[in-house]
């Protein structure tokens, strides 16, 4: 009568976590990964890359500066004052620049390319010298995204001969918004969607709880500086660390400071931003990169922006994280059951331990008579030491190392 008492205080075992399609390759001269969660019957493999098919197609279509013939190719070869019919893809970013140009006072232009080209960025030659005032003053004078107009909302006009739209700083995130929109599409309610570092994420990881997104260390070394837990968000980063190189005895960051015309100069290293669209992330972190560590954490929290930043500080890195950061964001905690294990009664505790007692008690007389009855694996765990990664190390009862339990996230 007294042995199924002995079960009641065991916690429940995690479950087991939920392996999801997969799917890898390489876009826009970059690589993806995207993970959805089985569930709904048109998410199948071939429909995945069906979605990502469309995706790219759609996207060299209208906003790929290096595909001939592209809509962003002839919007940049068109003449000065002719109004250019706008697509949707196209119109769309067009208006989601001029609302991340107003946000930030001008740090995101999409029209800096002949700045970022006479650096020595993208199509342009690296530098032995730096520009000529004159050249770069004169380079200036064609950027600037006031001096893209719309008499109608689906029309472009430029103000200045060779004036020129870069998408770089917005397109990647707006190509995972439209592979996130294809999986909705198809039925999918759980998935994380990465091109090239820019992140959406929907519904539950494999392992239940948040998908767990992690931040690189803008060092030589790389790694995973930290690790965030993301539901039903996307997740942007931008950083002076991955494109860069160094004249006249200093180092000449990729990342242009429409104000000036020159390569920022400030030490934040990396800036990671979270909204619920990763092409609005994606131009907040090059707006918030443009601004360096303090203008961009002040415009943060005066907005309610997400946004965490890793800043060099002579030989080390410091932090620093904006308000809204830690509300949108949680860190993930270790797996737990998929049900609360319910406290059990203070006299379920007594009855257990007179039992187990009672058990010693009889293992003893057992042992006097010669017939030993060892403890097995089979001692129900209880006191199986659980790491935070979910693993049950050595049981202190029975000397044995049990099974891995809970789960692991990539």
């Amino acid at each position: 009568m007294l042995l199924p008492l002995l079960l009641l205080p065991l916690p429940l075992r995690a479950a087991d976590p939920v392996q999801p399609l997969e799917l890898r390759g390489e876009v826009f001269t970059t690589l993806y990964t995207i993970k959805v969660l089985p569930g709904a019957a048109g998410v199948t493999t071939d429909a995945v890359a069906g979605v990502v098919d469309a995706m790219t197609q759609r996207v060299n279509a209208h906003l790929s500066r290096y595909v001939p013939g592209s809509e962003l190719d002839r919007f940049n070869k068109h003449g000065a004052g002719q109004p250019f019919p706008l697509s949707v893809d196209l119109r769309a970013m067009l208006d989601m620049s001029r609302e991340v140009h107003a946000l930030s006072g001008g740090a995101f232009d999409p029209t800096v390319a002949p700045l970022v080209r006479l650096w020595g960025f993208n199509d342009g030659e690296p530098l032995d010298h730096e520009p000529a005032p004159d050249l770069l003053a004169s380079t200036r004078a064609l950027v600037g995204l006031d001096k893209v107009t719309s008499p109608q909302p689906d029309v472009a006009v430029k103000a200045v001969e060779g004036l020129e739209l870069d998408l770089s700083g917005i397109a990647k995130g707006y190509a995972v918004d439209l592979v996130a929109e294809g999986l909705d599409a198809l039925g999918a309610t759980s998935y994380m969607v990465e091109i090239g570092g820019e992140v959406r994420c929907r519904g539950e990881g494999p392992g239940g709880g948040p998908w767990r997104i992690g931040v690189q260390s803008p060092t030589d070394e790389g790694g995973i500086q930290r690790v965030l837990g993301i539901n039903n968000l996307s997740v942007a980063t931008s950083g002076d660390y991955r494109n860069g190189y160094v004249v006249d005895g200093k180092y000449i960051s990729h990342t242009i400071d429409p104000a000036t015309g020159r390569p920022v100069a400030h030490g934040l290293a990396s800036t990671t931003v979270l909204d619920p669209s990763c092409a609005r992330a994606d131009a907040l972190a090059t707006a918030l990169t443009v601004l360096g560590p303090e203008k961009a954490l002040a415009l943060c929290d005066r907005l309610g922006i997400g946004a965490y930043f890793i800043v060099h500080d002579g030989t080390r890195l410091r932090y620093s994280e904006s308000q809204a950061f830690a509300r949108l964001t949680a860190t993930p905690a270790a797996p737990t059951s998929t049900q609360p294990t319910p406290a059990a009664p203070f006299w379920v505790f007594l009855i257990g331990g007179a039992v187990f007692l009672l058990a010693v008690v009889l293992l003893s007389i057992g042992g006097i008579l010669g017939k030993r009855t060892p403890l097995k694996r089979h001692c129900s765990e209880v006191m199986c030491e659980v790491s935070p990664e979910g693993e049950r190390r050595q049981c202190s009862c029975c000397s044995q190392h049990s099974a891995k339990g809970g789960s692991k996230e990539g």
